[in-house]
């Protein structure tokens, strides 16, 4: 895809740009809310992307133009200000339309399931920051199940992707459609039937906005969600809040067991 600013292409652009911020590749962020893909991803469980260009960090600390969304968005002021020539939107719409182009021309569909684990790893992480891993533990003895659940599946993930590289070529038409079926499906061993805690229309359990800022990405939201203020409460509210954080926890742990049976059962014959 022809770069958009001064590359020669948008990943030159993308990777230059992560270079300079001191990054070792160019980075994928996971999806935030308020935008057209939240009923198919935190609802349904149907892996989504967004292309967009942010601002350049260095000249401009903020994170959208001023005018968006705003009566002053009008076609000449994104022509002559926002994006001289549209050249930004035509980067965005061919990314998009090469990414559909590749994945309907892939025989087996070209969906890291590797990188799962890492993202939930680094989730989990994230979650822990700031004492909340102690805090956690404090208050459930079972939360390290969760990240030996997390451990299981890196390792059967990784099983999984080496055995489907070493039989590509020799897979006939009807497991072909099995491996393609079962990579749409391995999300949605994630989706809670109920939604999360005090939220039934969301219901990916490991990346989904928080309901403190729905429009941030998250990942480990109903966690995030039940420690919010949680010293704040008093003693009856916080012996709830504790026993809905237990209740999550586990959720959790069978969620990611579930996602693990599903590659682990699968026999490429």
């Amino acid at each position: 895809v022809p770069g958009v600013r001064n590359g020669a292409t948008v990943y030159d652009e993308w990777a230059a740009y992560h270079a300079e911020r001191n990054k070792t590749s160019p980075e994928m962020k996971t999806l935030g809310g308020g935008s057209d893909y939240v009923p198919f991803s935190f609802y349904c469980g149907i892996p989504s992307i967004d292309v967009w260009f942010r601002t350049d960090k260095n000249k401009y600390d903020i994170t959208i133009y001023p005018s968006y969304h705003t009566g002053y968005e009008t076609f000449y002021m994104v022509d002559t200000k926002v994006d001289p020539g549209f050249r930004i939107h035509q980067g965005c719409s061919r990314i998009a339309l090469l990414t559909l182009k590749y994945f309907a021309d892939a025989v087996i569909i070209p969906y890291s399931i590797a990188r799962f684990p890492e993202e939930i790893k680094n989730a989990l992480v994230s979650i822990k920051e700031n004492g909340n891993g102690d805090k956690l533990l404090e208050i459930y003895d079972k939360f390290p199940l969760l990240e030996e659940s997390i451990d299981n599946f890196t390792d059967v993930s990784t099983m999984f992707v080496q055995q489907l590289d070493g039989m590509k070529k020799d897979l006939d038409p009807v497991m072909i459609r099995a491996v393609n079926d079962l990579l749409m499906k391995v999300e949605q061993a994630f989706i809670l039937p109920a939604g999360l805690p005090g939220r039934p229309d969301t219901r990916h359990a490991i990346f989904s906005p928080s309901q403190f800022d729905s429009y941030a990405a998250s990942g480990f939201p109903g966690i995030s969600d039940l420690l919010y203020k949680i010293d704040d409460l008093d003693y009856e509210e916080n012996a709830q809040r504790e026993k809905d954080i237990k209740r999550h926890i586990s959720d959790l742990t069978i969620l990611i067991q579930r996602a693990t049976s599903l590659l682990k059962d699968f026999h490429l014959i």
